[in-house]
């Protein structure tokens, strides 16, 4: 699989970028604008995450910007040259997608559909050469699945399905990958898994990979750049941290119940009790104790070790002193200190 490394221009001209762009879809009364005026830029060796609420229009943008459905206005460029001037076998050259549609083909093969990547080189008869060969192969090694050629998809778990898919992606060899919600439906280890292969893909081998996710925690902790919509706002760009410090996120997502914690970088939900409670302690139980109680809509309060209602010590094994109430008690467990408190 070659590297990414030169597309034939300068690297200071991205290799996907819009302005004054404006994306929606037509209906009986005229177009229906879902986002308007949209600037955005995307470079060489990039991962960038689409965000935002159900119904903000990620969809509709990352199809626009792939040339699949019209722009209602503005410009998209594709390493600075306009896409309408690009022809379809050249745009399949440049930049390949996997959208949230699932493959019902259960009956083929893995290795057949990972091939079907090859399809901007193969010709008029689609037969792969030697080396188209050796191109798949190494595009399913890349994603962990060298060993799931001979299977067929109907035998897969979703993650396995999504490698499948991204396989496919890669042995187009486009140096743009556009990923509409790749870790839906998977599991949290799995979500984990295909990250660090996106990653991989963006840090070695070039890459530049837009994606679409609902999953926010883990876009601030991956992404080198992330794009937020959102209905009625402007697009707000810039690397996870700086979004964080301004207060982009709380902007955008925050609740009446839920709210963003700027210093965890997780959406927290407000259940509140009233209650204050102070506790000391700097170890990994403490740690855990204090979530427990927030988790049941205490006011968590770190105080001096003399003036804390709750003292924790690491141990082994953990010791956790309770000394608010009448008759102070100690535990040794998360579970017995919520059942007395």
């Amino acid at each position: 699989m070659k590297k990414v490394t030169n597309t034939g221009i300068s690297p200071h001209v991205p290799v996907l970028s819009a302005a004054e762009l404006s994306v929606g879809y037509p209906s009986k009364n005229g177009a229906v604008v879902v986002q308007n005026d949209v600037r955005l830029k995307l470079f060489s060796g990039e991962l960038v995450c689409l965000i935002g609420p159900n119904g903000a229009g990620k969809s509709t943008l990352l199809r626009t910007l792939c040339g699949l459905q019209e722009a209602l206005s503005g410009k998209i460029f594709l390493s600075g040259k306009p896409l309408q001037a690009y022809t379809r076998h050249q745009l399949s050259t440049m930049v390949s997608v996997v959208l949230t549609d699932r493959v019902v083909v259960d009956h083929m093969k893995v290795y057949d559909l990972v091939s079907m990547g090859r399809y901007p080189y193969t010709g008029y008869f689609g037969r792969c050469s030697v080396l188209d060969q050796e191109v798949i192969m190494e595009a399913m090694e890349l994603t962990g699945i060298g060993a799931l050629s001979h299977r067929y998809l109907g035998e897969l778990s979703d993650g396995e399905r999504q490698k499948v898919m991204i396989s496919r992606a890669l042995a187009q060899e486009t140096p743009i990958i556009v990923l509409d919600e790749p870790m839906a439906f998977l599991d949290f280890p799995s979500k984990l898994e295909l990250m660090q292969i996106i990653k991989k893909l963006v840090r070695v081998h070039g890459k530049s990979i837009l994606l679409t996710t609902h999953d926010l925690s883990l876009s601030i902790k991956s992404a080198d750049w992330i794009w937020m919509i959102a209905t009625g706002k402007r697009m707000q760009r810039g690397v996870p941290e700086d979004l964080v410090l301004k207060g982009a996120f709380a902007d955008y997502f925050n609740t009446e119940t839920i709210h963003f914690d700027a210093n965890t970088g997780d959406f927290k939900i407000n259940f509140k009790t009233g209650k204050n409670i102070c506790v000391w302690g700097n170890g990994l139980t403490a740690q855990w104790i204090r979530k427990a109680l927030i988790r049941k809509g205490y006011n968590v309060v770190d105080q001096p070790k003399g003036k804390a209602d709750i003292v924790v010590d690491d141990g082994p094994p953990p010791e956790i002193k309770v000394n608010s109430g009448t008759a102070p008690f100690t535990v040794n467990s998360v579970r017995e200190l919520l059942l007395k408190l």
